[in-house]
């Protein structure tokens, strides 16, 4: 802080508004409590008054006094009614349409579900069949041509030939085909 010729240190504007800051917090910590007992005592006065001029007005009446001496009059009994039940009209034909509308709207939605599920399920399979065909395409491709040279044969020889060649063309492509030799 800076040192004035009296040697009394002088205040800066910083601590000043160090100084306001806390005043002010200090004032709103305070306002809603002083602000609250304000209200409250002003409308305890206010209740306390507006009860006395209301008892007065109404000792001061002869009319009032006359009816506090009467006797009170009994209450008409509460009577209970019984409502009818309310009349059910069955659905209108654009209502039952509407419904089965919505029925066949749901079927139709778990049924597609279901396809779908079914022809993911085919095309797994057919990738599958697929890949081990791709695998073995040297055995695929001689049991082909064996099959067509078969055929061929078995329209140009007889029956009997045609099934003892057919036999022995399937035993051929069986052992072409094994992965591991025959012992």
């Amino acid at each position: 802080m800076p040192v004035t010729k009296s040697k009394t240190p002088r205040t800066t504007l910083a601590s000043q508004i160090d100084r306001l800051d806390r005043t002010l917090d200090g004032l709103a910590d305070a306002l809603p409590e002083v602000v609250a007992d304000a209200v409250r005592n002003a409308v305890a006065v206010a209740l306390r008054e507006a009860i006395q001029n209301a008892v007065a007005e109404a000792l001061a009446n002869p009319e009032t006094i006359e009816s506090f001496r009467q006797p009170v009059q009994p209450v008409a009994p509460v009577v209970e009614v019984t409502l009818p039940e309310p009349i059910v009209t069955p659905p209108s034909r654009f209502a039952r349409l509407r419904g089965k509308l919505g029925q066949t709207r749901e079927r139709f939605q778990a049924f597609r579900a279901v396809t779908r599920q079914r022809v993911k399920a085919l095309r797994v399979r057919c990738v599958n069949i697929g890949n081990a065909v791709y695998a073995r395409r040297k055995a695929v491709l001689i049991a082909t041509g064996v099959a067509l040279t078969v055929a061929v044969v078995s329209q140009l020889v007889g029956p009997f030939a045609a099934s003892l060649l057919a036999g022995m063309s399937g035993f051929g492509v069986a052992v072409l085909a094994s992965p591991a030799p025959i012992a």
